[in-house]
């Protein structure tokens, strides 16, 4: 498929698709196990530097080619796929032997969980030492890799915003309920990603449930697809929509006629729903040593960071914003002052991280080795 003049998006099969083994079947989505995707190759040829974004046959088949032709790599990471392994390895144990006993044994004594975790967290680490570049999300990465790379081997990869699609200005709360039912007297509190447990929505409907039952008129709002999305509509009751997913431009509408961004997810590794709604002009509550929690420039001015997990400490963060209007007014648009001040746009992504990064390894593969 041609994007663009200069952009082409093309789709190869899987070699050993995830797809094929029922016992795989996990919220994540699928991915290739081979150890080599052969089909992948001949569209390999030609390029100057290739790019990997992931552990699996497409990055492995990439990095198998580069070595062989002395073509440069930039790696970087788009997905904790460790801790999505936590989450996800459950679902996994509980369709190959069932969730009890057996299941229970192999998840909390025989920690099958965290021995994948560790055994991908180790691949991954391998892969990135195999690059000539590592475009890091977040501060943590960073300081991980720095304890293993050089610096000038370590850059940084931002996420974009596009102001005028993700903005106050498309703030429409009678098209918001005349489109999907939500009612427009009471404050909204809203969810967007995977509406399952790899994003704690379990958090975020307990929230509402507990706002609610405390005599808060509230009502959450979730966007977005996964295993939980039915649950999390019989949870919520009256007191909750779930609308599924949607395009970027109606998400972006969505956003902007809701008035509090509630994103428990401790697995992101930039959390691109987050910029969006600060965009937006809502005021976002994060957990605590996230990479969400660095997107907030001042805890407290715009957005919130909750430091103890689960849905109470939740609620009590949220409430405070619903019972204060005005300083939900003023925190939200000290969120998009924050955007429109220094946040890149994806134009700024491209030219300022990825076109250097991918520049200078291209220049040092052609320059000759010294001594």
């Amino acid at each position: 498929t041609s994007l663009s003049d200069n952009v082409r998006f093309l789709g190869v099969p899987a070699a050993v698709g995830t797809k094929r083994f029922r016992f795989l079947k996990q919220g994540a989505g699928h991915t290739d196990l081979a150890s080599i995707n052969r089909r992948l190759l001949p569209h390999l040829a030609g390029f100057d530097v290739l790019h990997v974004t992931s552990i699996f046959a497409f990055a492995r088949t990439a990095m198998r080619w580069a070595r062989r032709r002395g073509v440069p790599v930039v790696a970087s990471t788009h997905t904790d796929v460790p801790e999505f392994t936590r989450v996800y390895a459950r679902d996994v144990i509980a369709n190959m032997v069932g969730a009890e006993p057996m299941g229970r044994w192999l998840e909390n004594t025989a920690d099958i969980s965290g021995r994948m975790a560790r055994y991908l967290e180790g691949r991954t680490l391998r892969l990135h030492k195999a690059s000539d570049r590592v475009l890091t999300s977040n501060d943590a990465e960073a300081r991980r890799l720095a304890r293993v790379f050089p610096s000038h081997r370590i850059g940084r990869l931002r996420r974009g915003i596009d102001r005028d699609r993700f903005s106050p200005a498309r703030r429409d709360k009678e098209w918001l309920t005349e489109t999907f039912g939500v009612p427009a007297d009471r404050p909204l509190l809203l969810f967007a990603g995977r509406v399952d447990e790899s994003k704690r929505i379990s958090v975020f409907v307990d929230t509402v449930r507990q706002l609610a039952n405390e005599g808060q008129v509230v009502h959450g709002v979730i966007c977005g697809a996964g295993d939980a999305a039915a649950g999390a509509a019989r949870s919520m009751g009256a007191d909750g929509t779930v609308v599924g997913p949607l395009p970027q431009d109606t998400l972006a509408r969505v956003m902007a006629s809701c008035d509090v961004f509630v994103f428990p997810s401790e697995t992101e590794v930039a959390g691109n729903v987050v910029v969006e709604a600060r965009a937006s002009g809502l005021p976002v509550v994060v957990p605590f040593g996230t990479a969400t929690a660095e997107l907030v420039a001042a805890p407290g001015e715009d957005g919130l960071v909750v430091s103890e997990q689960g849905a109470a400490a939740t609620a009590a963060a949220v409430g405070d914003l619903l019972r204060d209007p005005e300083r939900r007014r003023r925190m939200g648009q000290s969120a998009r002052r924050s955007i429109e001040a220094g946040w890149p746009t994806w134009r700024d992504v491209l030219d300022e991280d990825l076109l250097p990064a991918w520049h200078t390894v291209w220049v040092e593969a052609r320059e000759p080795a010294s001594g």
